[in-house]
C-alpha cells in the first residue's frame, strides 16, 4: 500500500499536467462545418446549410471566435411557399476544458443576422425577387461543443448553439404582410447543431 500511493498521486499529478499542457497557445484554426437548425414555429421547416469559423487561442484554455452561419427555411400559407435565408455573423468567447486531446467548451456570440424572404405572397416591385429586411436584427448565441485532435494541425468540432435574433422593432417579429395581411415571418428563436472540419496553423 505504501507503494502503491506515491504511484497513484504521481499519475494523477502526471495526468492533470498533460490535461492543462497545450500546444494551441498563439495559433489559429480555419474549419467549415455543415448545418442542422429546427425552428421554434410549428409550420416552419428549417434546416441548416453550412458555415465557417475562425477560432484564435490567446491562452491555452480559452479562444476568440468569428463564425458565420447560413441557415434556410421555409413556411407554406394560402397554398404558397415562402422561403427564408439568414445568414449571421457572430463574434464571442470560448472557454474550454481539455483533456488531452479532447476539449469541451461553453461560449456565447453576439453580432448580426440578415433576413431575405423570398414569397410569392409579398408584394414587390416589379423585378425584385428577394424582400430584405431593412432593419438592423441582433445575434444573441449561446453555444456548447467540444474539439477533438485528429492530428497535430487537424481536429473535428461539434458544436449545439442557440440562435436568438432579436429585432429592433418593437413587438420583436417584424413580419412582413401581402395585401391581405396574411403574415410572412420566420422563427427567431432557432437551436442548430453543427459538425465540422478545422486546420490549425502553426505559430
Amino acid at each position: 500500500m505504501k507503494k502503491t500511493l506515491p504511484f497513484i498521486i504521481f499519475n494523477i499529478i502526471s495526468f492533470t499536467i498533460l490535461a492543462q499542457d497545450s500546444t494551441l497557445i498563439g495559433r489559429f484554426s480555419i474549419g467549415i462545418s455543415g448545418i442542422y437548425s429546427k425552428s421554434n414555429l410549428a409550420d416552419e421547416k428549417a434546416k441548416g446549410v453550412g458555415g465557417a469559423q475562425f477560432r484564435y487561442f490567446p491562452r491555452d484554455k480559452s479562444a476568440f471566435t468569428i463564425s458565420y452561419q447560413n441557415i434556410q427555411s421555409s413556411v407554406e400559407r394560402l397554398g404558397k411557399i415562402s422561403t427564408g435565408i439568414n445568414s449571421s455573423l457572430g463574434i464571442g468567447l470560448e472557454r474550454h476544458f481539455p483533456i488531452g486531446n479532447f476539449s469541451p467548451y461553453l461560449g456565447l456570440e453576439l453580432g448580426l443576422n440578415i433576413t431575405k424572404v423570398k414569397s410569392e405572397l409579398i408584394k414587390l416591385p416589379a423585378n425584385n425577387e428577394f424582400f430584405q429586411n431593412n432593419l438592423p436584427n441582433y445575434l444573441f448565441k449561446p453555444k456548447v461543443g467540444f474539439l477533438f485532435n485528429v492530428t497535430e494541425n487537424i481536429f473535428v468540432n461539434f458544436e449545439g448553439t442557440f440562435n436568438w435574433v432579436i429585432s429592433a422593432d418593437r413587438d420583436n417579429t417584424n413580419p412582413l404582410f401581402d395585401d391581405s395581411y396574411t403574415a410572412i415571418y420566420f422563427g427567431r428563436k432557432v437551436p442548430t447543431v453543427s459538425f465540422g472540419i478545422h486546420y490549425l496553423f502553426d505559430e
